[in-house]
């Protein structure tokens, strides 16, 4: 339904016909303020504001209300640090409990085949984003005007009831009525920033999809599609709190770029892909940087595999981490003469380091004397 409205201008007497559409979220109006564009930013007036306004109003004010996260003996933790080192407090609310997570569960992105390149996906059907290094969120906006956050569920867990911070939540508030696939994260900063007390105002939610907005179900739709009606969505976010996650044709140089300012790397998505729940699908491609190091055995520990499947390891800078040992043939022949592998040099492959120097998903890779 499109809802109209006259605005009689109270500096010369003009009458303007603002219009807003319900299903859209679209605005227009005939004043000289909504008619000269400034450059990128969404077209927009007083008279449009106004009207969105009165329409959000009563949505508005059925928000969930947002109660403080229960302490646990973490947070407790985590507060006393931040007392400590004389950091500010940000609000950090949850919202109250609702019926259950979403059906649908994200669509995962698969490894870069090896025989593979960044190059074998430059083209017309492909482009890429940014690979944030934070924490994945399907965000909910109901049509009762409810917003909650979801964690991506596991395995063996799942989804959980996320807590948002307010600036977040207010540009949620502005979203049309619907289902958004995003991540959670500090610009410049890592996934561990994400959950630090001192930091929740300045977390973002980039959007990259849209599994259902305005009552359609877009996942049968091709990503372009989706894309198209998340940008429409998104432009109604003001705050700068919900964004969209940036998107440019495939090439190795960005991907580069991303690297060298410390980002974790692209992901390569085929633009008619569909949206599959749970699926880690073929047509999202993750590109990411991957390290090595070389340290020192200095003993085991036990693993599910037996008392010598996980060995402790020490950087000769003092740093130190564990890995499991890859191969049945390496666990055997440590177990057969554990002493003998005391000393030797492991290579390991990881993905990125920690704010405090820590080496990310560390993997045994192979002993250094061995090639």
């Amino acid at each position: 339904m499109i809802v109209k409205k006259l605005n009689p201008s109270k500096s010369s007497g003009a009458t303007y016909t603002t219009q807003f559409d319900t299903e859209t979220g679209a605005s227009s109006c005939n004043c000289r303020g909504w008619t000269y564009k400034r450059g990128d930013a969404p077209r927009s007036c007083s008279h449009t504001r106004e009207l969105e306004a009165a329409q959000r109003a009563p949505r508005a004010a059925k928000v969930l209300a947002f109660a403080p996260v229960a302490e646990t003996a973490a947070s407790r933790a985590a507060r006393a640090d931040v007392k400590k080192n004389g950091l500010p407090e940000r609000d950090f609310h949850s919202p109250a409990p609702v019926a259950g997570p979403p059906a649908v569960k994200p669509m995962l992105a698969s490894a870069m085949p090896e025989d593979k390149t960044v190059e074998d996906f430059v083209g017309p059907g492909w482009a890429m984003e940014e690979k944030f290094d934070g924490h994945r969120l399907t965000l909910v906006v109901g049509a009762d005007g409810t917003v909650t956050g979801w964690s991506r569920p596991g395995a063996a867990r799942p989804a959980a009831l996320r807590p948002l911070p307010r600036q977040i939540v207010a540009d949620a508030q502005r979203l049309p009525v619907g289902t958004y696939d995003g991540e959670l994260h500090i610009p410049g900063g890592t996934s561990s920033d994400v959950v630090r007390l001192d930091r929740q105002g300045d977390l973002r939610l980039a959007l990259f999809d849209a599994v259902e907005i305005l009552g359609t179900n877009l996942m049968g739709r091709p990503l372009s599609t989706r894309r198209e009606a998340l940008a429409l969505a998104v432009a109604h976010c003001e705050a700068g709190a919900i964004v969209l996650a940036e998107q440019w044709p495939v090439n190795l140089a960005a991907v580069k770029a991303i690297w060298a300012r410390g980002g974790e790397g692209a992901i390569l998505k085929r633009l008619d892909s569909t949206y599959r729940s749970g699926w880690r699908t073929p047509d999202w491609v993750k590109v990411k940087a991957i390290g090595a190091a070389e340290l020192t055995v200095t003993g085991y520990e036990k693993g599910e595999r037996g008392p010598h499947s996980v060995l402790a390891l020490r950087h000769d800078d003092g740093r130190t981490t564990t890995v499991k040992v890859q191969t049945n043939d390496t666990l055997a022949a440590i177990d057969a003469a554990p002493e003998a592998f005391l000393g030797r040099r492991v290579t390991i492959s990881y993905m990125g380091t920690t704010t405090g120097g820590q080496w990310r998903h560390p993997i045994f890779d192979h002993f250094a004397d061995e090639g």
